[in-house]
């Protein structure tokens, strides 16, 4: 799959019109009863917080689950976010300091590095044993997830072999 195709495909087809406006083609009041008990995932190939915690927390009202990630973690303007979506971690740094401010984390680790305390690995990837899929899991709905845990993946895929491995200095 060519992500950059399927997102600039997405993009052509919303400046052609072809995707509903919220108050022009729709009430957006429907929204929660639309989403009632569907696992969808926030901001696929975007941050979350690029729109109002408020619609999204109005969408989640009776979904049966949801995943999200931003790595806006940092800023004190999207700290609400954290009861929907996970830090994005880019280290094991990063996790530390997002647990420090609240938040649940989901880290890519090279494969050289240790799961950590307070998290454990994706239990719908590989080197987990693909024991559940994302949809069923729902680990990574933020702080709000049943889930108390951060989650690790190992680096894979295509790109894996650009993960570079942690510097260790002596």
């Amino acid at each position: 799959m060519n992500v950059a195709q399927s997102v600039t495909s997405v993009f052509k087809a919303f400046t052609r019109g072809r995707y509903a406006t919220p108050g022009v083609d729709y009430d957006p009041a429907i929204l929660p009863d639309l989403m009632a008990g569907k696992v969808f995932r926030l901001g696929t190939y975007g941050d979350p917080t690029a729109a109002p915690i408020a619609m999204w927390q109005a969408c989640l009202r009776h979904v049966k689950g949801h995943a999200g990630y931003t790595h806006q973690w940092r800023d004190a303007r999207f700290a609400a976010f954290a009861d929907i979506v996970m830090a994005s971690a880019d280290s094991a740094q990063d996790m530390t300091d997002a647990h420090t401010a609240g938040w649940r984390t989901f880290r890519v680790r090279h494969v050289s590095e240790i799961v950590e305390p307070g998290e454990i690995m994706c239990p719908a990837s590989e080197e987990a044993g693909r024991k559940t899929n994302c949809a069923s899991c729902k680990a990574c709905g933020g702080n709000t997830a049943k889930a108390r845990v951060s989650i690790v993946i190992a680096a894979h895929g295509i790109q894996s072999r650009k993960f570079a491995a942690p510097l260790h200095l002596s």
